[in-house]
């Protein structure tokens, strides 16, 4: 019984570290296309904010389109019945 526990601990310490691990690999993902940004815009006289909101929409356009698929799909059937 103290294996199975001791084991459910690291599994748990693992699924932590992985979480931390991605939580920092999406902030400095999010600094890089900050520093980006800033970069392209002074070099090509672009406003700051629109490249910015370009950049983030070609991100998390693929990210919202695989999370609302599900309902579309769900949408479609029912409105099919």
């Amino acid at each position: 019984v103290g294996s199975v526990s001791v084991l459910k601990l690291l599994l748990q310490m693992l699924m932590l570290l992985l979480l931390l691990w991605s939580l920092c690999k999406f902030v400095l993902e999010f600094l890089l296309i900050l520093f980006a940004v800033r970069f392209v815009s002074d070099r090509m006289n672009v406003n700051v904010h629109t490249l910015f909101f370009v950049m983030m929409d070609r991100i998390l356009n693929p990210v919202r389109v695989a999370l609302t698929a599900p309902f579309k799909f769900l949408d479609l059937s029912y409105r099919a019945s």
